[in-house]
């Protein structure tokens, strides 16, 4: 009896140093454990954890423990986890529970999107609200509807200041800036030109030198009107010349169409 007790425990030392197969009789030379079936799994411990960064109900955390957690609580929901020695991480989630979609992150370098011939869309919630994007230095750049889908927006904040860029769904667009000045134009050292249209027509050009035309793109003086008459159609309006002395006359007419000429104070 002594024989076959030393027996047995020899052997089971002996296996504690090599591996451990069940339902096998080769077990994995790189493993510790390995365990066969063609028709069942592993079940892990069944433990209701507390939150992803409290060890609880075990004793500590431990870097490669795993369990499978059965509690709703904090940040955990059921699902298996393995500890990293500071923290309970879900298995196959670490991805999703770090990504924007759940919680906020901070890129650590430069992300680019290939679109190839797909359209990237940023779905917006459907009661109406803007997408927001945060530019920095209160700066933001935001897109949004109002109402029930009669309108929509663009707008660009910078502190107290926006302008946007309305277009209201069957009736008209429009943009308008509040808190600042609005310069609508090409930047300095840019020889283009700036054109209203209407219609697929342009209206009203804006030479690079300053010439303005209304009614053609080709103006040869400050102001060329072309296609069309101009009309003052306010009683003792009309059009101020100022004379070679530096005094200035407005040139209306009377009720038989003569020209009237009034000194007044220039502008």
């Amino acid at each position: 009896m002594t024989k076959f007790l030393f027996c047995f425990l020899f052997l089971c030392i002996t296996n504690l140093y090599a591996q451990v197969g069940i339902n096998t009789t080769s077990p994995n030379e790189s493993s510790m454990l390995d365990v066969f079936s063609a028709n069942k799994g592993l079940l892990l411990p069944r433990v209701p954890l507390v939150a992803t960064t409290n060890f609880s109900p075990l004793l500590s955390h431990v870097a490669g423990m795993t369990i499978y957690n059965t509690a709703t609580a904090g940040d955990v929901t059921p699902g298996s986890y393995y500890n990293n020695g500071t923290k309970w991480i879900r298995v196959g989630d670490a991805s999703v529970k770090d990504n924007i979609y759940v919680n906020n992150g901070t890129l650590t370098g430069d992300r680019i999107v290939t679109q190839n011939t797909n359209r990237l869309y940023f779905q917006g919630p459907a009661n109406g609200n803007e997408i927001s994007f945060d530019l920095g230095a209160s700066v933001n750049l935001k897109v949004g509807t109002l109402g029930t889908n009669t309108s929509s927006y663009l707008r660009v904040e910078a502190g107290t200041s926006n302008i946007d860029i309305f277009t209201f769904k069957g009736s008209y667009a429009s943009l308008t800036c509040q808190g600042e000045s609005l310069y609508i134009g090409t930047g300095t050292g840019t020889a283009k030109d700036v054109r209203l249209m209407t219609n697929g027509s342009t209206r009203l050009f804006v030479a690079p030198a300053g010439n303005i035309g209304i009614g053609n793109v080709n103006p040869k003086s400050i102001l060329q009107v072309s296609g069309g008459d101009v009309n003052i159609d306010s009683i003792g309006s009309g059009i101020i010349l100022k004379s070679p002395d530096s005094r200035c006359w407005r040139i209306t007419v009377d009720n038989t169409g003569a020209l009237v000429r009034t000194l007044i104070t220039c502008p």
